[in-house]
């Protein structure tokens, strides 16, 4: 079966990770595809080809970076449709449908016989664009309008799936952001700390990853506050300088400036080295913040936790995520943030919980695997085409 996937995120950001990580199961299970997305460069003017394995390649597609709207998407949706029109592919996988990438040969290639399928897994109508009125009709004319053109549609959870299903869509399956088995190499934990220099005896939180979410930050040094109140041998790993997160006025109001010395700012993980930091800290931290947009997203950053065996520490706000994990009871969880820090410090100085804990990740982490997950879509892949 030949597969032709269009991916809207560039080179290594967003949803570039879910479209490669389903795209490599799939080649693992003998599937042909090619997979287009935009390079990461700002102005890049040609056609790059990599071939990822026999199976499997990538086409970097041109870039010009001219403003956050302008960028040569229009372009990319033209090239897609090409690709579509003039190589025989078996089915064409599109992701996002407010993107020019993947909307504009949605609604040409199928003139030409092709069966498309819309991958959905982020919701953009209630999100950071919904006060701008031109694009938030733009939005929503693509979310709620396409499923009435495109009756096939791949869905990151069961809420996209339901919106699906009410704007039109009729054959609807579901895959997750699940793990990718191979992104990170579990290590020794003593042995992890003595590479990147931590304490033997201080508890480690780890927390990473790109959010637009001004909730998630507030929440995350909320519940970060009653942590750091409870235990003083307890600090964060993270991404980010917690001075300039400061500069928040309603921030600052409540968080105690004297645990800025817990926070062990290391700006960037390098992918190679994420192994290294999952295996050395105790636990990974995602906060959510309670809005429409969270319970619908399904963070890519929590298969790379599974991945690396973590425990994660999470609140609980009715999201996919939440719903799933749940299946498993391998987190640590709770609707309050102060009976979340409770447990969290229960659980860092628990040996026997946290032993518990590692055994349900890793049944999480095998049954959550993009190589188990895109069974059902190879099935649904086919239903397709034989129809």
């Amino acid at each position: 079966m030949k597969l032709l996937f269009i991916e809207p995120c560039y080179f290594n950001f967003g949803g570039y990770f879910r479209a490669i990580n389903i795209c490599t199961a799939l080649s693992r299970k003998g599937f042909q595809i090619d997979l287009l997305l935009p390079s990461n460069k700002k102005f890049f003017l040609k056609i790059k080809k990599t071939i990822i394995n026999k199976n499997l390649t990538m086409y970097e597609l041109p870039r010009f970076y001219l403003h956050f709207f302008i960028q040569g998407r229009i372009l990319r949706g033209i090239i897609a449709t090409l690709f579509g029109i003039f190589k025989k592919y078996d089915i064409i996988h599109a992701a996002m449908p407010v993107e020019f990438e993947s909307n504009i040969p949605s609604l040409i290639l199928p003139i030409f016989g092709k069966k498309i399928v819309m991958d959905w897994d982020d919701r953009f109508e209630d999100g950071v664009f919904s006060k701008n009125k031109i694009l938030h009709f733009y939005i929503k004319l693509c979310e709620q309008g396409m499923p009435k053109v495109i009756e096939n549609y791949c869905v990151a959870n069961s809420v996209l799936g339901d919106l699906a299903k009410e704007y039109g869509a009729n054959n609807i399956i579901s895959i997750i952001n699940g793990v990718n088995t191979d992104q990170v190499e579990v290590l020794d934990k003593k042995e992890s700390r003595k590479k990147i220099k931590l304490d033997d005896n201080t508890k480690y939180l780890l927390t990473f990853g790109n959010t637009f979410s001004k909730e998630r930050i507030f929440l995350l040094f909320k519940t970060l506050n009653y942590i750091f109140a409870l235990d003083k041998d307890t600090k964060i790993i993270c991404t980010l300088d917690p001075n300039k997160i400061l500069e928040n006025k309603k921030i600052k109001k409540f968080f105690n400036p004297k645990y800025l010395d817990r926070f062990i700012d290391v700006n960037y993980i390098q992918p190679k080295d994420l192994g290294l930091y999952l295996s050395a800290c105790d636990a990974s931290v995602f906060i959510a913040g309670d809005d429409p947009k969270e319970k619908v997203c399904f963070p890519i950053r929590i298969g790379t936790y599974l991945c690396g065996e973590s425990i994660i520490v999470m609140n609980d706000v009715g999201s996919e995520v939440n719903k799933i994990l749940e299946k498993y009871n391998c987190t640590v969880v709770d609707k309050d943030l102060e009976k979340l820090a409770v447990k969290t410090i229960k659980m860092l100085y628990s040996p026997t919980i946290q032993s518990d804990l590692k055994k349900k990740v890793k049944l999480a982490k095998k049954e959550l695997s993009y190589d188990n997950l895109v069974t059902d879509l190879i099935d649904y892949y086919k239903k397709i085409i034989n129809d």
